[in-house]
């Protein structure tokens, strides 16, 4: 009760992409300066840091994402709040699918593939909103498909 009173909270907060934006840089840093002894599980998520390539510049940018297991790899979902824009993470790896993974201070390459076959996709869905429900609300409250991204380690 007490979770999900909380996660439905976090999710009316953030009102703008800009808070977002702001929590996500927040939370990045005291993963870092904890070295994931805080931030990597928000109230029984796991919690991932993901880092692209942007497209325009080659400067790489990292953002804590919520995951699930996958097979060999991770799902994240894009769903920037339910705001009616893809988050730039997306956008970035929609050009470039190599990305780095931070789990609990492990540092790996994995290849991004967005999901769009629909019974994977539904299933992952179902697994996604297990862990943080909010995400049904961020789906309901844009009118885009909140992609949903697998994550699997390179080479394999």
């Amino acid at each position: 009760m007490i979770k999900k009173t909380i996660t439905s909270t976090i999710g009316r907060f953030f009102k703008s992409e800009s808070q977002i934006i702001f929590f996500s840089k927040l939370h990045k840093l005291i993963i870092k300066i904890t070295n994931g002894k805080i931030g990597t599980n928000l109230l029984g998520v796991p919690i991932l840091i993901l880092t692209t390539t942007s497209s325009k510049t080659g400067k790489q940018y990292s953002n804590p994402l919520a995951y699930i297991k996958y097979k060999n790899g991770y799902v994240c979902i894009a769903s920037f709040g339910g705001s009616n824009k893809h988050p730039i993470w997306f956008k970035n790896i929609e050009k470039n699918s190599n990305v780095l993974i931070n789990i609990n201070g492990k540092i790996s390459s994995y290849t991004a593939t967005i999901i769009y076959e629909d019974p994977l996709r539904e299933k992952l869905w179902k697994e996604l909103i297990k862990i943080y429900s909010g995400f049904k609300k961020y789906q309901e409250k844009t009118t885009r498909k909140l992609p949903i991204i697998y994550f699997k380690l390179s080479g394999n």
